[in-house]
C-alpha cells in the first residue's frame, strides 16, 4: 500500500540555473511504492531575473531537446510563463515529471495547465502542491483528467480546495483510467467532498493511494475507505 515518505524518487542536479532542477541521469521514470517528490536544495528566486533561462527552458521543451525527463521549477511563476510552459507541454513528447509546487499558481494557471494536459501524452507526474488555487482551478483540472489517460500521480496538497472542487474531481475519477496516486491533504474538503470522493472510489479501479482531510484529524480516512473496498 502507498504511504507518504521523506525519501525521494528523484535527485535534483543543477543544470545552468538555480531555479530549475532535474534528473538527467534517469532514463526512465521509475515509481516505487512511495508517494513522494524529490526535494530541491535551491532557494526560490525572482523569476523576473531569469527571463532568458525560462525562454531557453520552454524552447527546449517545445523541441524535445531538454536534457532531462523531470523538471522542478523553484520560484514564483507569472501567467505569461505558465502560458509558455503550457504551450510547450502541448507538443512535448519527452517530459514525464513536472514539479510546480510553491510557485504561486492561481486558478488561471491551472486552466492553462489543464489545456496542456488535454493534449500531452507523456507526463506521468504533476506536483502543484502549496499553491494559491481553489475549487475553480481544480474544476478546470478535473475536466482535463476526463480526457487525459497518461497522468498517474497528482499532488494537490496544501491549496484552497473545498467540497465543490473535490466533487468535480470525483466525477473525473469515475471515468479516468490512469491516476494511481492522489494527494489532497491540507485543503478545505469536508463531508460532502469526502462523500463524493468515496463514491468515485467505488467505481474507480486504478487509484491505489489517496489522501484527503477529514474532520481535520484523519487525513488517511479515504485511504482506509479504499482499503475496505473489494477492488
Amino acid at each position: 500500500m502507498y504511504s507518504n515518505s521523506s525519501d525521494s524518487d528523484f535527485e535534483p542536479v543543477s543544470e545552468q540555473s538555480d531555479i530549475f532542477s532535474s534528473d538527467s541521469e534517469q532514463s526512465d521514470t521509475d515509481y516505487d511504492s512511495d508517494f513522494s517528490w524529490y526535494d530541491s536544495d535551491f532557494e526560490p528566486v525572482n523569476s523576473e531575473q531569469h527571463e532568458n533561462q525560462f525562454d531557453n527552458l520552454f524552447f527546449s521543451l517545445r523541441i524535445n531537446d531538454y536534457a532531462s525527463k523531470t523538471v522542478k521549477i523553484s520560484c514564483d511563476l507569472f501567467y505569461e510563463q505558465i502560458q509558455s510552459l503550457s504551450e510547450a507541454l502541448k507538443v512535448n513528447s519527452y517530459l514525464t515529471a513536472l514539479d510546480l509546487s510553491d510557485c504561486k499558481l492561481k486558478n488561471s494557471s491551472l486552466q492553462q495547465l489543464s489545456d496542456a494536459l488535454m493534449k500531452n501524452d507523456t507526463l506521468l507526474s504533476l506536483n502543484v502542491s502549496s499553491n494559491k488555487f481553489s475549487d475553480k482551478g481544480l474544476i478546470s483540472l478535473s475536466e482535463a483528467l476526463k480526457v487525459n489517460s497518461f497522468l498517474t500521480r497528482l499532488d494537490l496538497e496544501s491549496n484552497d480546495i473545498g467540497d465543490s472542487g473535490a466533487s468535480s474531481l470525483s466525477s473525473a475519477l469515475k471515468v479516468n483510467s490512469s491516476l494511481t496516486q492522489l494527494d489532497l491533504g491540507n485543503n478545505r474538503i469536508w463531508d460532502s467532498g469526502i462523500k463524493a470522493l468515496e463514491d468515485a472510489l467505488e467505481s474507480n479501479i486504478t487509484v491505489t493511494f489517496i489522501r484527503a482531510d477529514h474532520k481535520q484529524d484523519d487525513d488517511d480516512y479515504l485511504q482506509k475507505k479504499w482499503e475496505e473496498l473489494d477492488h
